[in-house]
Order: structure tokens, then C-alpha cells, then sequence
């Protein structure tokens, strides 16, 4: 009973500490000239120059409308604080909206609660968001009443999770920078720290070397170019790197000014048209065929040729027909050859009598199969022809 009643104290005590929190964001105000200073030099209507189209403001508005419509889930909160006339406006109009802002607030709840990088930035992007919605409360509960209020209901501030400002430093050091599979959580602190980030950084004089080799290098290279697409759109990405500039301008200090410099040479770009006879389209995939008196079904992945110089694959095999739980995991390596790629898999555990090695050449124009397989213990061997299935990113149109 004594510890039962210990433990119904600790953990009110916990909830107590949590409710008490206040927000500690400002949040961003809702003026298109502040998050994109050039917004006033666009044109009213689209104009058709011959080689290339100029959005006008009808336009680029939208198609930032429809990126939402598309899926509620294309933008972070943080992102949301950009564009959010358009998002109350779904959610004032929309009950399928408004249950889709739900889905999306409790998968972002149980993602802060994960250990990817980005877990502890979330709830600070809520935070965040609830702050720009107080702060522009009197403009948008008149324009979105609805959307207004059920946004400031239905998004929570998730204090309980998200990362501690006192160890900025650390986080930063170890989640913050550009490697070859992410861009780091530096810019999206930024974004909702601006120059209070700046400031710990400062006091850090390996994280600020950091820091400033990674505006240097990474920042204008094609490491950290921003991708817009029909759901991800370029006026969005505009006003991020506009917004975050502003914000840093008006401080003055020298690192503030060098960030803003560095950060304008953002590439924002279309997504590079998809090879489909490149190595990691080619080999990644499922496959069928004979295989002896059955029919196998044979997968394989492959990373994009640039995160691969090792050209290690991964995979699995089963007959058609098992259960899943009878899936055999392979890994294994490539050569390219041009027109044909040799390929060899090996079956783990690879000291199992009757797994064996899969060694067979792929067709980069067919995408056919043509191989053998040997058990380990040499009793049993295969030879087989099979058909790649189709996958979506070998289907899209080119462009």
C-alpha cells in the first residue's frame, strides 16, 4: 500500500510539472511579407514566357492548397507556421480534415516518443505552432473560427518529450549536421530557435567549427538542396529559408549574418527525373519463377548507388505459397557489368547445411533472373529463370 501510494504521488507530481509548462515560443506572425520579403514582387497572374512558366500569386497559392488537400501529413508543424492561412482554412471547411489532423497529431505523438533524430524536435515544432496560432489569435479565429479552435484543441504541445533546451549542445554535436542518409535536425532547430541557437552554439567552440564548416560546405551543395514537389511546394521552402534570413538580420552579430548568407544559397529544385536502368532500380525489387517443382518468390533490395559504394545487397526468399515466417534472409553483392549485373547472395545463416548461395547475371534492359543456387553441404543444386514483378517506381512516366 505504501508503495502503491509513493508511486500515485510520483507520478502526479510528474503530471503537475508537465501542465505547468509554458510555452516559451513567439511564434511566427502571420505576414506573407515577413516569411517571403520578395512576395510583392510576384505577379498577380501566371505568365507563360515561352521556354519557361512564372506562377503567379493565384497559382502558387494553389497549389500550396491542394499540397494540403493531398495529405494533411506533407508538412511539419514548423512548416505549417509558414503557410498556415491555408491549413485553417481546410480545417474551418473540412471534417475529413479535421480527422485527418487528428491521425496525424497522435502518429506525431508516438513518433516523439521513438528514438529517430527528429523525436525530441517535434514536440518543440508543436510548441511552436500553438504559439503562432496564440499569437495571430485575433486575425485567424475571425477568418478560420472552426479551424481555429480545433487546431488550438487538437494539437498537443507534447512538453514531456521533446528536448531540453540545456542539452542543445549535445544534441546538436551528435543529431545536428548533413550525412549521406540525412540532413541532421540543424535546420529545423533553427527555424524555431533562430538566434537563441546561435547563442548556444557559441559557447561551444567544437560545435561552432562544426557549424560553420557545415554552412560552408554542406549547406550550398547539393547535400542540402530542397526538393519541392505537388505536395511539398516551392513557395513553402521559400519562406523557410526567407523567414529563417529575416530573423537572423535583425540580430547583427556576426555568426547570425554569415548563417543568413550561407543559407540564401540554398538550392531549392525539381526532383531529378528517376534512371530506371540505374543499379539500385534495377537490382531492387521481386522476382518470380520455376524454381525446381516450385515456384520461389525472391526479393531484393538495394540502396541508391550513391549510399552504396560497397555494392552490398540485402534479401529474402520464400516458395510461393509459405507463410512468411518461412522467409530465408540473404545478403550479398554486385558487380556491374554494363548490360548485364553478376549478382551473388548468400543465405544466412550461411553455415545452415541446406541454405545456400544464390549466383545469377540480371538483364539491366529485361530485369530477367538467370542463375543457380547451391545448398551449402553441395547435395542440392538449381537453375532458374525469373521475372522481375512490377514495381511503382519502374512504372512512373518519364519526364
Amino acid at each position: 500500500m505504501k508503495t502503491k501510494l509513493i508511486l500515485m504521488i510520483a507520478l502526479l507530481s510528474a503530471m503537475t510539472d508537465v501542465s505547468s509548462q509554458t510555452n516559451r515560443y513567439k511564434g511566427v506572425p502571420n505576414d506573407v511579407n515577413i516569411l517571403n520579403m520578395y512576395w510583392k514582387n510576384y505577379r498577380e497572374e501566371t505568365k507563360d514566357m515561352g521556354s519557361y512558366i512564372i506562377n503567379g500569386k493565384k497559382e502558387i497559392i494553389e497549389e500550396i492548397r491542394s499540397s494540403i488537400s493531398r495529405n494533411i501529413t506533407n508538412y511539419s508543424l514548423s512548416e505549417y507556421c509558414l503557410i498556415i492561412d491555408y491549413l485553417l482554412e481546410k480545417l474551418d471547411s473540412c471534417e475529413k480534415m479535421r480527422q485527418d489532423w487528428v491521425h496525424y497529431m497522435d502518429s506525431l505523438n508516438m513518433f516523439s516518443q521513438s528514438k529517430a533524430y527528429r523525436a525530441g524536435v517535434v514536440p518543440l515544432e508543436s510548441q511552436f505552432f500553438l504559439a503562432t496560432l496564440n499569437l495571430n489569435r485575433e486575425e485567424l479565429s475571425k477568418k478560420y473560427p472552426i479551424g481555429y479552435d480545433f487546431a488550438a484543441n487538437n494539437t498537443p504541445p507534447m512538453y514531456e518529450y521533446g528536448y531540453n533546451p540545456n542539452d542543445y549542445g549535445q544534441i546538436l554535436m551528435e543529431k545536428g549536421f548533413t550525412t549521406p542518409e540525412d540532413k541532421g535536425i540543424m535546420y529545423d532547430m533553427l527555424l524555431i530557435e533562430d538566434v537563441r541557437l546561435i547563442e548556444v552554439i557559441k559557447k561551444n567552440p567544437e560545435l561552432e567549427l562544426s557549424f560553420r564548416m557545415w554552412l560552408k560546405t554542406v549547406v550550398p551543395s547539393d547535400l542540402f538542396q530542397f526538393v519541392y514537389s505537388d505536395d511539398r511546394v516551392s513557395e513553402m521552402f521559400n519562406r523557410k529559408i526567407e523567414y529563417l534570413r529575416y530573423l537572423l538580420m535583425q540580430s547583427g552579430e556576426e555568426l547570425c549574418a554569415y548563417t543568413a548568407e550561407q543559407i540564401d544559397k540554398i538550392q531549392i529544385v525539381h526532383p531529378h527525373p528517376i534512371d530506371k536502368n540505374s543499379n539500385w532500380i534495377v537490382l531492387s525489387g521481386a522476382w518470380k519463377g520455376d524454381f525446381g517443382e516450385r515456384v520461389i518468390d525472391f526479393r531484393v533490395s538495394c540502396d541508391d548507388d550513391n549510399l552504396n559504394p560497397e555494392h552490398k545487397l540485402r534479401g529474402s526468399s520464400k516458395f510461393v505459397g509459405q507463410n512468411d515466417r518461412h522467409l530465408v534472409p540473404m545478403t550479398g553483392t554486385f558487380i556491374d557489368k554494363g548490360d548485364i549485373i553478376e549478382v551473388q547472395m548468400v543465405e544466412q545463416p550461411d553455415t545452415a547445411a541446406w541454405n545456400g548461395v544464390f549466383n545469377y547475371i540480371i538483364e539491366r534492359k529485361t530485369k530477367r533472373i538467370k542463375g543457380t543456387w547451391v545448398s551449402n553441404n553441395k547435395k542440392l543444386k538449381r537453375e532458374y529463370v525469373l521475372e522481375k514483378l512490377p514495381s511503382l517506381l519502374e512504372n512512373m512516366p518519364d519526364e
